[in-house]
């Protein structure tokens, strides 16, 4: 093994209530495995004792530390199969702030200042692109989320808080990696990776908004609240084999979102540019009335 690496979560400090909450739930449990369902397959993390985890991915060693919110990257020798930026951001941050109580959507998310909007999908639907066009349509749009869109839930609170979770996006394609956000872009496996400029991403906590659930229908509309709930659940990432109450915990956190913000349908259509921005300006102008 190679270097390693103790790091720690910047957004620490605003999930020390939400940590408080969850603490009791891991304190006298001995669960094994920890299975974390990510949208690309099912990652584990095998529990150390004394509150530790640790996941083995691509030849990369995690252990996460959820009570003091930190995490060590052990990197292979030798050339890495994968990006160590994506081991940093998709797997380390995102299994440690579910382990502290957090709420993650398969979903990419942009923001007007500090109000979010995310967009949820399958992959291959279009989310990062989406997200480029709205960028490109738009110089005040922000990012906040290539593919994992990150809620502080508060249940005593009608606004639910969003952390930043990507400072990139990554792309099958190169439809916006000349456009004026885009700082520097290299390829990583099958995908280009835009490093997104630090002036148009979210750098603090955001308040949630609006969630867009994208499809190939035409059209957008509002949700009712049972075809919310459906659509919202499937593009969960949940932690499975963890305690039954920690899983109840975080299914009264979705629901708790669910009432606290609207949720819409839109048919998306992106093959060239001007399909992309033409989506983007849709969904903009729909975002901006409601």
């Amino acid at each position: 093994m190679g270097t390693c690496s103790l790091l720690s979560d910047p957004f620490a400090g605003l999930m020390d209530s939400v940590w408080q909450k969850c603490a009791v739930f891991w304190r006298d449990a001995q669960p094994g495995c920890i299975h974390y369902d990510d949208s690309f397959g099912v990652l584990t993390a095998e529990y150390l004792g004394d509150l530790a985890f640790e996941v083995r991915y691509a030849g990369y060693v995690v252990r996460l530390f959820p009570e003091k919110s930190q995490f060590e990257i052990c990197a292979p020798d030798g050339m890495p199969r994968v990006d160590a930026d994506y081991v940093r951001m998709r797997i380390a941050l995102v299994f440690l702030r579910m382990l502290r109580g957090c709420v993650h959507i398969h979903a990419g998310g942009i923001c007007y200042g500090t109000d979010v909007v995310g967009l949820l999908a399958p992959s291959h639907i279009g989310k990062s692109t989406l997200t480029g066009a709205c960028m490109a349509f738009d110089p005040q749009i922000g990012l906040v989320s290539d593919d994992v869109l990150t809620i502080l839930p508060d249940h005593s609170s009608h606004e639910q808080a969003v952390l930043p979770s990507a400072d990139y996006l990554a792309m099958r394609h190169e439809m916006w990696d000349a456009e004026s956000f885009v700082m520097s872009r290299r390829r990583t496996q099958l995908k280009v990776r835009l490093l997104v400029s630090e002036a148009r991403r979210l750098r603090a906590a955001g308040r949630l908004r609006a969630l867009v659930i994208l499809d190939s229908r035409e059209g957008m509309a509002q949700m009712t609240s049972a075809e919310a709930v459906t659509g919202v659940l499937q593009q969960q990432l949940a932690l499975s084999e963890a305690p039954e109450s920690l899983r109840r915990y975080q299914f009264g956190c979705i629901m708790a979102v669910l009432k606290s913000v609207p949720v819409y349908r839109m048919g998306i259509s992106m093959r060239t540019r001007a399909e992309a921005l033409e989506c983007a300006g849709r969904l903009v102008n729909a975002v901006r009335k409601s």
